[in-house]
């Protein structure tokens, strides 16, 4: 038979399993209701989607082909941008999606929707000019440093247009806030104005030498984001020379052969890593380059013979010292576990924000490749150029769209199979449990009854304990007034209390004279030997000590009347056993004692009394009758009255 605690115990287990089925069984019903409310609208999303993909391929791709068909209608005259037939190229991208992926084709389109190749079918100055928007495009939508090296980018163009390319160019600068490094082999006086031109002079065997602009364009303020000069130290055909550049368009123009694009391979030495001992100038072990960048940072990129590593970067603030960049110190060149120190370090490419994208370089172009993208693969051009990215997003909107329809689809098929157990479960469990606490609540109330009856017994036996107790106290009562009532009358015993108690004042007053004739005779006993005193004027002190022992008299008779009175008190009556009479009666007894003890010290006052008169008579005698302390002549015994 189970007993009442187990039955609780399940009582309670069983109580929080039911709590646990009502809250799945809450889930299950707010799921399904979500689910039911995403299988209503999906249809009407899924629309709202793919229009929404729609519009964002329409609107990304209508900006590009007008950005890339004005570019060359800015930069080509009416000739260079027409077909064979006389027809004006228009740039046209189309995006698509291949296995999944975006992708995107770079045409031109002309007449009626004839598509020219641009990398096979088309002109170089109409090539060159494509590469460059398309290059401009990926590097602002890469969000890193807006920054470009082209190496003769402008190599197809004719003189004639050299002017114009670089007025876009500039103008490209200013509006997107791009800083612009164009290696060209153009006569400098073909460039429009407001190009910081960088001319190299000398040759690579002697040093070369870097002449600027007189009226280049300034830095307006350390914060604005850009590279101040480039410094190269023994790098190739330089031996010292720092090239001081302008926050718009840069052009570097030199002889052939004379080392321009040296300053691209010393840019990608610094951001990638891509070196040669061949760099290393004739009879040196080490070359450095040190880019000077805003905020006053400084990063230094050297390489030594026969070191390892052998190439080393760092990074200063404008007071020399170096930084930490999230917690890592900016200087490489130490071997450290886990950390390859050939590898361009991860704060390099964080502090320049120049790095590949897909492989590919866009921000520092190579003078054998001017040819951007579109060689590459549908795919790789949509995502160098990050078109397509935003309806990727779309598109895994959808995607993500579809799978919550699945998954709330299997939410309600599987949730309300699971809903109806759960429902009769709980229906079950709640029935049992309503029985169960009206069970209990019936077993509270007998209980609560059982204590009320225990606390009723535990009082009536107190009240017996109590009667009994009661019972011996009348008994006891009973016989104490039987003993009393043999007793006679008790005695008025105040007025010799209050005799007792004077007597006992009486006696600690004659302790107190005791104690002080005891220090006047030893004051005697001191005087006894002094010499004979002068005769003093006007002391008052025989006068007080005449009134002190006068005094003392009147107390000694006084002493003797009450003696005499407290001799004549009977003897202490026999009281009764009571506390208070006794403790009367032992007081009485007291008193007396004390009375008899202060009678033997009353003579013993006496006897030195008549022992200090005698003192003081022969103290006179010996002083020819006169008193020592006030020099007047007496022959009787009551001088201390005098």
């Amino acid at each position: 038979m189970t007993d009442l605690p187990s039955l609780r115990k399940q009582f309670w287990a069983g109580k929080g399993r039911l709590d646990m089925l009502r809250s799945r069984r809450d889930g299950l019903v707010d799921s399904i209701r979500d689910a039911k409310e995403i299988l209503a609208l999906r249809d009407e999303v899924r629309d709202a989607l793919e229009k929404l993909q729609a519009d964002s391929n329409a609107r990304i791709i209508g900006a590009y082909n007008s950005l890339l068909t004005a570019l060359v209608a800015d930069i080509l005259p009416s000739g260079d941008r027409r077909d064979a037939d006389g027809q004006d190229i228009a740039i046209r991208l189309s995006l698509y999606t291949e296995r999944g992926l975006p992708a995107l084709d770079v045409e031109g389109h002309s007449g009626e929707n004839r598509v020219i190749d641009l990398y096979d079918g088309a002109g170089g100055s109409l090539t060159n000019v494509v590469c460059l928007g398309l290059r401009s495009i990926a590097a602002a939508a890469s969000g890193m440093r807006r920054f470009l090296c082209l190496d003769e980018a402008d190599c197809w163009l004719s003189p004639t247009r050299i002017a114009v390319f670089y007025s876009v160019l500039k103008r490209l600068a200013e509006q997107s806030g791009f800083q612009t490094i164009a290696i060209s082999h153009h006569n400098p006086e073909l460039f429009s104005k407001g190009v910081n031109i960088l001319e190299l002079q000398g040759r690579p065997r002697t040093g070369l030498s870097v002449r600027a602009s007189a009226d280049r364009a300034l830095w307006p303020d350390d914060d604005m984001e850009g590279i101040r000069n480039i410094r190269l130290q023994n790098f190739a055909g330089f031996v010292d020379a720092t090239l001081p550049l302008s926050p718009g368009v840069n052009a570097i123009v030199g002889q052939n052969n004379i080392g321009k694009s040296r300053v691209m391979k010393a840019l990608r030495a610094v951001c990638y890593g891509d070196a040669r001992d061949s760099d290393i100038r004739h009879g040196q072990n080490q070359v450095t380059v040190t880019l000077t960048l805003e905020r006053g940072m400084t990063l230094t990129w050297s390489r030594k013979l026969n070191r390892n590593p052998v190439q080393q970067w760092t990074l200063q603030d404008r007071n020399g010292d170096i930084m930490t960049i999230d917690g890592e110190f900016c200087q490489s060149g130490k071997r450290r576990r886990g950390v390859d120190a050939r590898v361009v370090p991860a704060w390099v490419t964080s502090v320049m924000g120049i790095e590949r994208v897909e492989g590919l370089d866009i921000h520092l172009t190579h003078q054998k490749k001017p040819v951007f993208l579109l060689e590459e693969t549908a795919t790789k051009r949509a995502a160098v150029l990050s078109i397509g990215r935003e309806a990727s997003r779309v598109q895994d909107m959808i995607a993500g769209h579809k799978r919550r329809v699945e998954k709330a689809t299997k939410t309600v098929n599987e949730g309300e199979r699971e809903l109806n157990g759960l429902l009769r479960q709980v229906s079950a469990i709640e029935e049992c449990h309503a029985r169960l606490e009206t069970l209990f609540s019936q077993v509270e109330g007998l209980e609560g009854q059982i204590e009320e009856t225990a606390r009723v017994r535990d009082g009536a036996t107190e009240v017996s304990r109590r009667i009994e107790a009661a019972r011996h106290r009348v008994v006891r009562a009973r016989t104490m007034l039987d003993i009393l009532s043999d007793l006679p009358e008790p005695l008025d015993i105040s007025e010799d209390i209050r005799r007792a108690r004077q007597a006992g004042q009486l006696a600690e007053r004659i302790e107190g004279l005791s104690r002080e004739t005891v220090q006047r005779r030893h004051m005697l006993t001191l005087l006894a030997g002094f010499p004979e005193a002068p005769v003093l004027q006007d002391d008052r002190r025989p006068a007080l000590l005449a009134e002190r022992i006068e005094s003392d008299r009147r107390t000694v008779q006084r002493c003797q009347a009450v003696g005499d009175i407290l001799a004549t008190l009977p003897e202490a009556p026999v009281l009764a056993d009571e506390a208070s009479p006794a403790k009367m009666a032992h007081d009485i007894q007291s008193c007396i004692a004390s009375r008899s003890r202060a009678a033997g010290e009353l003579e013993t006052v006496n006897s030195r009394i008549s022992e200090c008169e005698k003192d003081i008579d022969s103290i006179m005698a010996s002083n020819g009758g006169h008193c020592p302390f006030c020099g007047s002549a007496h022959t009787g015994g009551d001088h201390a009255v005098h």
